[in-house]
């Protein structure tokens, strides 16, 4: 049997070496397998740089491409805010800054009209603004506990709770301001004064939703209709006003302003509609509009507590259920940052789940959220 320099006689080299043999090539022989070992070194350092290379380049196009959608995302935000006469831009244009990833409601700041909010461990660094017209002090707090559980419910990120009691929109910016006071009472000058406080500082915080998880039976035509005129100009500056039905049901003409109001979106309770804790707000209102406009689950919603220990509370009413739509807002906002509050109204009209109740009642339906942000 003959055998091939370049290759048996080198199989045999590496069999006698494994085998403690000490077979060692010579001549011709040696250096044909030299040189192969220098092919496979050569090989093998070419593999690495290319690989190092890609990487690098991998890189360098991942930095840009965030580079690339954080700009397009602001660029995005000031034409909403500083123009809105152009946002029907290009749909191509719009899809290209659509982002598919999971929705938390990030970059979107969020204001709550309450009683205050808690510093609470799942709000993190996440409370970029708080407006105390009640005491004025300077940094957030709540001596009642009704507006710590409503941004619970709208933004908590669940870390007290090990993603247990996780908010709607979990990755939102919070801008507190309270203009209820330890027993949950207000007056209409406090609100009209936040009302303000809102719009001198709405691009600063890049506010574009309002919860308003407060409500008045007013005493008088009057009372109702400044409330009702203040967070109509909030809406009409492009905000999505997000309002309590309040509770005061079962009785027809029971919507508390400013839920009242024919252009924000008013929220009822899905699971207080019958019996005896049928107590959710319906319409019509005064001017014969039909409200509420959709209603959510509100009885019984575990959420953050006000108070050291980091703890967690239930709460039921049309409160807990209008901070879930104000949530949802605000993760439709982050997928498509050029929708309106118009369009914002219309998808949860049209995602809503029929009751088969009247209107009055529940309005267009229950909110299904997967079917609000598939639209």
């Amino acid at each position: 049997m003959l055998l091939h320099p370049s290759s048996d006689i080198i199989h045999l080299f590496l069999i006698g070496n494994f085998l403690g043999c000490g077979i060692v090539p010579g001549g011709e022989a040696a250096e044909e397998y030299e040189r192969l070992q220098q092919k496979k070194e050569y090989k093998k350092e070419y593999q690495h740089k290319k690989a190092s290379f890609y990487f690098l380049w991998l890189s360098v196009l991942a930095f840009f491409r965030k580079l690339y959608m954080e700009l397009g995302e602001m660029l995005y935000y000031e034409a909403i805010h500083r123009y809105p006469e152009y946002t029907k831009i290009s749909p191509f244009i719009r899809s290209i800054f659509m982002k598919q990833s999971a929705y938390t409601g990030k970059g979107v700041g969020v204001a709550l009209f309450d009683t205050g909010i808690y510093p609470h461990m799942d709000f993190g660094d996440r409370i970029y603004a708080f407006a105390d017209f009640i005491s004025y002090r300077k940094l957030p707090y709540d001596d009642n506990g009704h507006g710590t559980c409503v941004a619970g419910i709208l933004g908590g990120s669940g870390a007290a709770s090990m993603g247990k009691y996780k908010g709607m929109a979990p990755g939102c910016s919070l801008i507190g301001l309270k203009v209820l006071d330890r027993f949950g009472n207000g007056n209409k000058e406090d609100i009209l004064a936040a009302f303000q406080w809102l719009m001198n500082h709405r691009e600063e915080y890049r506010i574009r939703v309002v919860n308003i998880s407060v409500g008045t039976t007013y005493r008088t035509r009057n009372d109702k209709d400044v409330l009702v005129r203040g967070v109509e100009q909030l809406w009409d500056q492009g905000l999505v006003v997000v309002a309590a039905a309040g509770n005061q049901g079962p009785e027809p003409g029971s919507i508390t302003a400013p839920g009242c109001s024919k252009k924000v979106i008013t929220v009822g309770s899905s699971d207080m509609l019958m019996g005896k804790e049928g107590i959710s707000g319906r319409g019509p209102t005064f001017e014969c509009v039909c409200k509420p406009d959709l209603v959510a689950p509100g009885r019984r919603i575990m959420s953050c507590a006000a108070g050291a220990g980091n703890t967690y509370g239930m709460k039921s009413g049309t409160s807990m259920s209008t901070p879930m739509i104000s949530g949802a807002a605000a993760l439709a906002l982050e997928k498509d940052p050029m929708l309106t509050n118009v369009d914002i109204k219309m998808m949860l009209r049209d995602s809503a789940d029929d009751l088969g109740l009247p209107k009055n009642q529940q309005g267009w339906g229950k909110f299904n959220c997967k079917k609000f942000l598939s639209l």
